[in-house]
């Protein structure tokens, strides 16, 4: 996963929270009341914004880099979606706290020229990716407010062949003042043998090349990790963001010679509108 990837994806999991909290019968700020009446009978929910992160230039390395980026999420009566984490899809099913989604989405790629090491990979080129998304959230679903459990599996089918990625998410959010959510999460990410070998492996032909040695990647979990997400109304319209996450590489990932360190960390700070 890039680190622009990671970084709209913990913003969107934040922002995305509050929203829905803000219908349940909590102690709300008057800040948030408004938001209700605003958001009230809507069928669809449009956010827009920016961010600036600061995390590791690739997966694995040792150096840091600033970026800044914008980012947007569209939902139709909490089915239909359209984001840069889950793509465009839907929910087919929904059973009680269970809830499976099906969609397209977009694999983030590789470029050599990211950092001084990957010269003579060669680069890994993104491109579309079938992903199923299965959720368990054991309150209900317009409180984000407790526990939630999500699964995504995703295969990218155009581009250079990666392979399957899967990432396991489970966290718990809780309101602040009446006008924040703040949601702590464990994560974890594992990775096809295609998958491992694309961004970890080393080939003979790269090796020639490169002069790293040759390193095969098998099929496991790559990383492990935590965050912090929280995001605050600052208006009825107008909402801030903050992350910090922390993953640790481990197994076939950890020991490639492309990996320079083991831990990584990002800071994300956004802010966002909703129409």
């Amino acid at each position: 996963m890039t680190l622009r990837t990671v970084a709209v994806a913990a913003i969107l999991a934040a922002m995305t929270a509050l929203p829905a909290a803000a219908q349940s019968d909590m102690d709300l700020h008057p800040v948030a009341e408004s938001f209700i009446k605003k958001q009230e009978n809507k069928d669809f929910f449009i956010l827009g914004g920016a961010a600036g992160l600061y995390g590791p230039v690739y997966e694995g390395s040792d150096e840091y880099e600033l970026r800044a980026f914008p980012f947007a999420l569209i939902t139709y009566k909490d089915r239909f979606y359209a984001d840069p984490i889950r793509g465009a899809g839907a929910y087919l099913l929904e059973k009680g706290p269970f809830r499976a989604g099906a969609g397209v989405n977009y694999s983030f790629g590789r470029d050599e020229e990211d950092a001084d090491i990957l010269t003579g990979m060669g680069d890994i080129n993104g491109g579309a990716a079938a992903e199923i998304s299965l959720e368990y959230r054991p309150w209900e679903m317009d409180l984000p407010v407790g526990p939630s459990f999500t699964t995504r599996i995703k295969h990218q089918f155009t581009g250079t062949d990666t392979g399957t990625q899967v990432e396991l998410n489970g966290g718990f959010g809780f309101p602040v003042a009446g006008r924040m959510i703040v949601r702590p999460s464990l994560t974890a990410e594992y990775g096809s043998e295609g998958y491992n070998q694309a961004f970890y492996g080393v080939t003979p032909a790269q090796s020639a090349r490169s002069g790293l040695p040759v390193y095969d990647a098998d099929a496991g979990f790559r990383s492990v990790g935590a965050g912090v997400f929280g995001t605050y109304l600052v208006t009825d319209t107008w909402m801030l963001t903050g992350v910090v996450t922390y993953d640790r590489l481990i197994g076939d990932a950890a020991d490639s010679p492309l990996t320079q360190d083991e831990n990584q960390a990002r800071v994300i700070l956004g802010v966002a509108r909703v129409f």
